[in-house]
């Protein structure tokens, strides 16, 4: 299970000057402006500061709050093209660097939000924020060890940051450095108890370490806490396939799938969990569906194969496994020997008289 890592401070970042008072005549239209961002009304507020930029074409400050309202409209690419004429415009304007950077994070594009942040850092290099979200870019792009000092280095302006703790914790656990994640996971949940994030995370690692009893523990109190989110669900439904409490992972799933009908994982997870207590029909249909949402989820087709060859169709156990293997060459060793002992099936049926279509 893949956690979620929140930038959730976006907003704050673009309201940095939204409260500034400007000499120019036609500030009248940033304030209007202004007051539609703030108010949520966003493409009036786009409107006003188009007006002003009509204007002024010079006026750096409505850039870059029209950029801020493409952003809450996750008009990205438009936002990109403001906050870059706002740098044209100013360009030791450090904030319109980060919230480009942000904007490259929101499109994947980390190298680009890696060279924003680093010239944000070199006109202000405390920016907490702009530090932080560097760390986030190195970590997408696996370069945990550079996004680890990121994180650090905001933990020390900030010891209480959920979001580096969070982040920094599963850092640690991908390097198996456990009993760092532990730590951190545990410092989110005591700054924060009503965070279910950490408990999500805690949980995760407690079920990767086989303390099945503990991530049952966390994921119930993530879900107390926020009771509407699939992934929790879908991650207590695996909990239970690996304890094989098949019944419960059955409830889980449809939680989740209830929750987000289009959640690939959870049908291909409640698939297994059918396969497992003999009830090949709904599994397949569920597996069916993952591959449908997800084309190349490797593990939907071997788990189909399997149910095809528990139910005697070896032809199709065959061509799924062989599907898993192109998506999953790691696979071919496992799969390879259920494929020769279902050509073995095939062929004695042959050699008995039997056909197949």
């Amino acid at each position: 299970m893949k956690t979620h890592k929140l930038i959730s401070f976006i907003a704050v970042i673009f309201f940095v000057f939204l409260g500034q008072i400007f000499s120019q005549e036609d500030v009248n239209y940033l304030q209007k402006g202004n007051q539609k961002l703030e108010s949520g009304h966003y493409k009036n507020a786009i409107r006003y500061y188009s007006s002003a930029i009509e204007i002024n074409p010079t006026y750096a400050e409505a850039y870059y709050n029209r950029g801020a309202a493409h952003v809450e409209l996750n008009e990205f690419d438009f936002a990109i093209a403001d906050f870059t004429k706002a740098i044209e415009l100013n360009r030791n304007d450090t904030n319109a660097y980060i919230n480009r950077g942000i904007c490259y994070l929101q499109k994947e594009e980390y190298e680009l939000a890696i060279k924003d942040f680093n010239t944000a850092l070199k006109l202000q290099p405390d920016d907490e924020v702009a530090v932080f979200n560097r760390g986030f870019a190195y970590d997408n792009l696996k370069k945990y060890d550079l996004a680890l000092l990121d994180y650090l280095q905001s933990l020390s302006a900030k010891q209480d940051d959920l979001d580096a703790l969070n982040n920094l914790g599963m850092i640690y656990r991908k390097q198996k450095n456990y009993d760092s994640a532990y730590i951190c996971f545990n410092r989110a949940i005591q700054y924060s108890p009503d965070d279910y994030e950490a408990y999500f995370n805690r949980a995760n690692l407690n079920k990767f370490l086989k303390k099945y009893k503990d991530s049952e523990n966390d994921f119930d109190e993530a879900l107390r806490l926020n009771p509407d989110y699939a992934p929790l669900y879908n991650g207590r439904g695996y909990l239970y396939l690996l304890t094989r409490d098949y019944e419960k992972a059955l409830v889980d799933f449809n939680n989740a799938i209830r929750l987000d009908e289009n959640y690939a994982f959870a049908y291909n997870n409640r698939g297994f969990a059918y396969c497992q207590l003999n009830n090949c029909e709904d599994a397949i249909k569920d597996f069916d569906k993952s591959i449908s949402l997800k084309p190349d989820n490797h593990s939907a087709f071997s788990n189909r194969g399997n149910t095809y060859y528990k139910e005697g169709k070896f032809l199709e156990a065959v061509r799924d496994w062989e599907n898993a293997i192109k998506l999953n060459y790691k696979l071919y060793k496992e799969l390879t020997a259920k494929i020769n002992e279902a050509n073995l099936r095939i062929t004695d049926a042959i050699g008995g008289g039997e056909s197949r279509k």
